[in-house]
């Protein structure tokens, strides 16, 4: 019996390499210069534009030929080509690299919607959203309102919730109007980092754009009012938009801003980590821990859950730039989408035992960057801040202590010696060169073990009895006077709105840490009672309007609590989180983040207290 074959061949990549070769063509196209030809049948099928262009209009159709290329204006000849060749195969690769001239001559030759070519690329760019630079994405905006791309639209307005403090940066308000800023702001998801930032720049967006009427007014106030405005100073607001808005309109305004809170859920808080002697199981784990370069761990803020990242330090880009042996108790500082971990204490040297060198996590694409040995000088507890693509650095322990085992313990009793005063800056695009910094103003006294928190262009100094800010643009130091002696070293420092909160460390005699918060525009210090527990904290941060308090007491272990400003209310989230956490840490978006960084999590134990949904 004769057994049936299934004959396959491929005809539309054959047509197109006959169409390439010019066999039985009869129309050749004209772009940029170069000739593209292609069959008068199968380009009207799929584009209603060149089927017009062909057939229809009576200044081509008499004219057209293979000998007469015909001229096409205003699209982009490699694009073409592609999208030529497409409608031919019917293969085509969306990259990062074509997307936007295939999106640009999909749109100019009107091409039918069951190519799906259209769709396809705005799939692209909506699934690439997360991870793109700031210049990409104003790229794709101005693509979305070139097109109408509504689908494309509302899903980077979408992303806005989640980059918001990185688009502040770049002046996002210039590029949108009141609708899309209304429908940013009022997302449920909505992130911001900096509430006095987000309230600065859409003030002056309402006075500089709105037309002097009451119309535009409401509008105003209807867009401030979507801001959380009891973390402001209320004077700060009257004197940004009283002459614009008007006595009454504030006085609502203030009002109605006392019940916004901010219901992210995205956000995760990332910091060193190194498990405790009496958890490593084995002699083979012990060795591991104690050999391998330092664990990094993440504390959920919306389930509470707490995790080691082994993908962090165990993969092959950590150590293909940094090898084995690394440093721990850097000082970490997010900058865009990047992670950095700036100085710190060697796991192994020879010579120095501190670090200069500054290692940067993409979170992005999930991979570590090499930038080697480019801070000026080897240094450890230094504080740094970002503002406006530079990078500052102040004080610190130099290496001058530490060229020896003896001194190398004198670091660890947190003796005070060998301390810099120095205040460094770099461009973000200078660190690959070291000879970049450049040197500012000295800060005005020996400091250590502080903490450093930056409200606007001021940057805040606050350790044991004292608080140095500094003027980012005037590049000048104050001394605050006023200073409780209960502060303690190395605070939480966390700035939220228009205030500082502060949470002292753990007190050497009886008593429970202080808690304070400081206004810095009239700089008054305010009592705020004590923690909940007695404990060394270890970090504080902000969130939704909350501030995070991270510490560590013998009977709980690491725990973590959270203060309302609006209440004044403590609750106890998560309790005896095993292990040691390092002083620091920063918050990290996970939609932001390469999927492959939670990849392998190891639970880290913890007794939930609270569910924060």
């Amino acid at each position: 019996m004769a057994t049936p074959i299934l004959l396959q061949r491929d005809r539309g990549q054959e047509l197109n390499e006959r169409r390439l070769r010019g066999e039985a063509v009869d129309v050749t196209f004209s772009v940029g210069g170069r000739p593209f030809p292609a069959h008068k049948f199968v380009v009207a099928l799929h584009s209603p534009y060149l089927k017009a262009v062909v057939f229809r209009r009576p200044e081509f159709s008499a004219s057209v030929s293979v000998g007469q290329p015909l001229l096409l204006e205003g699209v982009d000849p490699e694009g073409f080509g592609e999208v030529l060749s497409f409608l031919y195969a019917g293969q085509l690769s969306v990259t990062r690299d074509n997307v936007f001239r295939l999106l640009a001559t999909a749109q100019f030759l009107q091409l039918d919607e069951r190519d799906g070519l259209v769709q396809s690329c705005v799939a692209f760019l909506i699934d690439w959203l997360p991870t793109c630079s700031l210049e990409t994405l104003f790229n794709v905006w101005n693509v979305c309102e070139q097109f109408d791309l509504d689908k494309l639209r509302k899903a980077i307005l979408s992303m806005m919730e989640f980059r918001l403090d990185d688009l502040l940066r770049e002046n996002l308000f210039s590029f949108l109007g009141c609708e899309e800023i209304m429908q940013v702001l009022s997302h449920p998801g909505l992130c911001v980092g900096d509430e006095k930032a987000l309230f600065d720049h859409l003030s002056n967006w309402c006075v500089e754009q709105a037309d002097d009427d009451q119309e535009s007014r409401e509008l105003a106030s209807q867009l401030l009012s979507l801001l959380p405005l009891r973390l402001i100073n209320p004077e700060y607001v009257k004197a940004l938009v009283m002459d614009y808005l008007g006595p009454e309109a504030v006085h609502g305004l203030l009002a109605r801003g006392q019940r916004v809170k901010r219901k992210c859920v995205s956000c995760c808080f990332l910091f060193e980590y190194t498990r405790s002697e009496n958890e490593i199981m084995g002699i083979e784990d012990f060795l591991r821990e104690r050999k391998d370069a330092p664990n990094f761990a993440v504390l959920d803020l919306q389930n509470l859950r707490c995790g080691v990242l082994p993908t962090l330090t165990a993969g092959r880009s950590y150590f293909q730039h940094y090898g084995l042996h690394s440093t721990s108790g850097s000082r970490l500082l997010r900058v865009g989408s990047e992670i950095w971990a700036m100085g710190g204490l060697k796991r192994s040297s020879r010579e120095s035992l501190l670090s200069n060198e500054i290692k940067v996590l993409d979170t992005k694409r999930g991979v570590w960057q090499s930038i080697g040995g480019i801070l000026p000088k080897d240094l450890i507890h230094l504080g740094v801040v970002e503002f406006r693509e530079d990078i500052f650095i102040f004080g610190g322990l130099t290496d001058s202590c530490c060229l020896h085992k003896s001194s190398k313990a004198r670091l660890q009793m947190e003796r005070n010696v060998n301390i810099s005063c120095d205040v460094f800056k770099i461009k973000r695009d200078h660190l690959s060169a070291m000879n970049r910094w450049q040197q500012l103003s000295s800060m005005p006294r020996p400091r250590t073990h502080f903490s450093v928190a930056r409200v606007d262009s001021t940057v805040f100094l606050v350790g044991d009895g004292f608080c140095d800010s500094y003027d980012l643009l005037s590049d000048q130091w104050t001394e605050d006077s006023a200073v409780p002696s209960s502060v303690g070293d190395s605070p939480g420092l966390a700035a939220l709105g228009s205030y500082l909160y502060v949470a002292g460390a753990r007190p050497q005699h009886e008593g429970s840490n202080a808690f304070f918060c400081v206004d810095v525009t009239s700089r008054q210090w305010r009592p705020l009672g004590t923690l909940p527990a007695r404990q060394d904290v270890t970090a504080a941060f902000v969130h939704n309007g909350l501030v995070y308090v991270l510490g560590w007491q013998a009977a709980a272990s690491n725990m973590l609590h959270s203060y309302d400003p609006q209440t004044g209310e403590w609750t106890l989230l998560v309790s005896n989180i095993r292990g040691k956490v390092k002083s620091g840490g920063v918050l990290i978006k996970r939609q932001l983040a390469d999927k492959t960084l939670f990849y392998g999590m190891s639970p880290i134990k913890g007794d939930t207290c609270q569910d924060q949904s």
